[in-house]
């Protein structure tokens, strides 16, 4: 963490309505702190100890997906569990369906930071006429948030399941 000036963070919203500034400016910030990403972990169990959602595979916040991705992967896990005995096995199998789209998400929302934080000019124009287009939800999107974990399984295009 940075400390910072107060008032610096209005400094991108000078041109907004006032009601936006009057918003902003309600929240005292007296610090920065930067976002990491940490490389997907090899293995999410050992011994009887399984990981879910942003210990096993953290995100960054540009898609909204930690808490929605903890809530797919906790679906996923008592699935196999309940389908079986072998614990191993079904912790494994969890692994084996969320690894894929789980990484792709991942790798999704660090691509999306830098288009998400382009400055003002042509390719933010560019990338603003791209967001409002007709269908640009079904197009780059749905894999994300059309997936519902208690019925579908992966395709390619969401990540599949490779390991």
């Amino acid at each position: 963490m940075a400390p910072v000036e107060d008032g610096t963070h209005l400094a991108g919203f000078e041109d907004w309505h006032p009601a936006v500034r009057q918003m902003i400016s309600a929240v005292p910030v007296t610090q920065r702190w930067a976002l990491f990403h940490r490389p997907p972990l090899s293995c999410w169990s050992r011994g009887r100890v399984t990981l879910l959602g942003d210990a096993a595979h953290a995100l960054v916040p540009h898609h909204g997906q930690g808490a929605n991705q903890s809530i797919e992967d906790a679906i996923v896990l008592a699935d196999q569990l309940t389908g079986t005995a072998d614990w191993d096995a079904a912790r494994r199998r969890y692994e084996q369906l969320r690894r894929g789209r789980t990484r792709k998400v991942q790798s999704a929302s660090i691509i999306t930071a830098d288009v998400l934080h382009l400055p003002d000019g042509p390719r933010a124009d560019e990338r603003n006429v791209r967001l409002a287009s007709p269908g640009m939800f079904d197009r780059h999107l749905s894999w994300i948030h059309g997936f519902r974990a208690d019925v579908d399984t992966p395709d390619d295009a969401g990540g599949g399941t490779r390991l």
